[in-house]
Formats: C-alpha cells, structure tokens, sequence
C-alpha cells in the first residue's frame, strides 16, 4: 500500500512463528534464515505526530519487527541460525534446479 512512516515505534504485541531468508541493505549480498514472529501490533506516531496501530502478519510483520531492530541497534545476522549466505551462491543454486 505504500510506504509506512513510524516515529518511535513501540511493539505492542507479537505471536506466532514464521522462519524464512532475511537480507539488509546493511549486509549487502548476505542472507540468512531468522524466525520472527509471524504477527506484530506497533503503536507508532505519523508525519502528522498523531498516534496510529499498524498491523502485520507475514511478511508485513518481518519487516516491521526488522526495521524497529534497526532503531534499538540490532540488525538480522544477530539473529540468523546457522550460516549467513551469499545471495548469489544461492541464486546460482535455483538456477541448476
């Protein structure tokens, strides 16, 4: 729907689980697998400094939790399980499939 704009965004509640490849502009070429949770509620201000509830689930809830990461000084390698791949070793890997 566009972009999302959030001014000191507080998670309000999280649940369930989802696990899949997490990248950054930050680790440019790298990829990892993160488990999050698969459902976020933040409360945030807008450009307008008026308080709003932003809801996700899937990938919307990833990137809200990812980017809030950000604010607090934590990017996704502290959180990948197992090895931090190079995107394209595994874009070569989809090819040959």
């Amino acid at each position: 729907e566009g972009p999302v704009t959030l001014i000191n965004p507080e998670v309000l509640e999280t649940s369930g689980e989802q696990t899949g490849n997490e990248g950054c502009l930050s680790v440019p070429g790298k990829t990892g697998v993160v488990t999050r949770p698969n459902y976020a509620k933040v409360k945030a201000l807008n450009e307008d400094m008026e308080e709003y509830i932003v809801e996700g689930e899937g990938l919307m809830a990833r990137a809200l939790l990812h980017e809030i990461d950000h604010l607090d000084g934590h990017i996704y390698t502290e959180k990948v399980e197992g090895e931090l791949y190079n995107v394209e070793d595994l874009m070569e890997e989809y090819e040959e499939e």
